[in-house]
């Protein structure tokens, strides 16, 4: 990237495009290209999903180059001038599961404090 920041809303987008560098592979000349392009507009956004970055305006795919995310637990990438949002996999059956034996820990749990308080009072 050329310049220096300026101003904190400058600096945030230099953060965003190294953290887009970091986790997919892109160009000098490209990340230069978001930088200038999520500068333009504030509802521009770039997404990197399914081998390649996109820059959108809208939901108008307006110019495409062809990508791959190298981090293998990140899914999806998506950020505009107002925001950032890295998407990550879920292993299926992982979450599902601990997440339903904490709802069954927690009815337990409710259910001996609902005794304990009858007990007590």
């Amino acid at each position: 990237m050329q310049a220096q920041a300026k101003t904190y809303r400058e600096m945030i987008r230099y953060k965003k495009c190294a953290d887009l560098a970091k986790y997919c592979y892109i160009t000098e000349q490209a990340m230069q290209e978001v930088y200038d392009f999520i500068k333009e507009d504030r509802n521009n956004a770039i997404v990197v999903t399914g081998g390649a970055l996109q820059f959108l305006k809208g939901q108008q795919v307006v110019k495409a180059y062809k990508t791959q995310i190298n981090d293998d637990k990140i899914r999806r990438i998506s950020f505009s001038d107002n925001n950032a949002l890295f998407v990550k996999y879920i292993k299926d059956g992982s979450s599902a599961s601990s997440y339903a034996g904490g709802s069954y820990n927690n009815n337990n749990n409710n259910n001996n404090n609902n005794n304990n308080n009858n007990n007590n009072g």
